[in-house]
């Protein structure tokens, strides 16, 4: 006579993961305008709505960016006066055309943003 026995044996195993998100919200810089002796580079920027403008000063002499048709400030928007090395950033939610220019080189120095909704 002969018995036979068959034994079985399951294992089960759990693996577990989590994950974890950080989320960071920045404004886009979509385009960036480098301020220099004697202009704006590039002279004309297209955005879309609500992306940045960010102007970098990489002259060697004090810039600004001022909303308006050289030489009157519309008073929309002025940058402060940026040191050689210095950046400012601007929003523009609104579609439009959006004149500028450098109050302390006005008349070398205008540049236009051109928000696109």
């Amino acid at each position: 006579t002969t018995t036979s026995t068959t034994s079985s044996t399951t294992t089960t195993s759990t693996t577990s993961t989590t994950t974890s998100t950080i989320t960071t919200t920045v404004p886009p810089v979509v385009a960036t305008v480098t301020m220099s002796e004697y202009a704006m580079a590039p002279t004309t920027v297209t955005i879309p709505a609500g992306g940045t403008v960010r102007w970098v000063n990489g002259g060697s002499q004090p810039h600004d960016a001022t909303s308006g048709v050289d030489p009157t400030p519309d008073g929309a928007w002025a940058s402060p006066q940026l040191a050689p090395g210095e950046s400012w950033s601007r929003t523009f939610d609104a579609p439009g055309t959006y004149p500028y220019f450098c109050t302390l080189h006005p008349t070398l120095m205008p540049g236009t943003v051109v928000v696109e909704g």
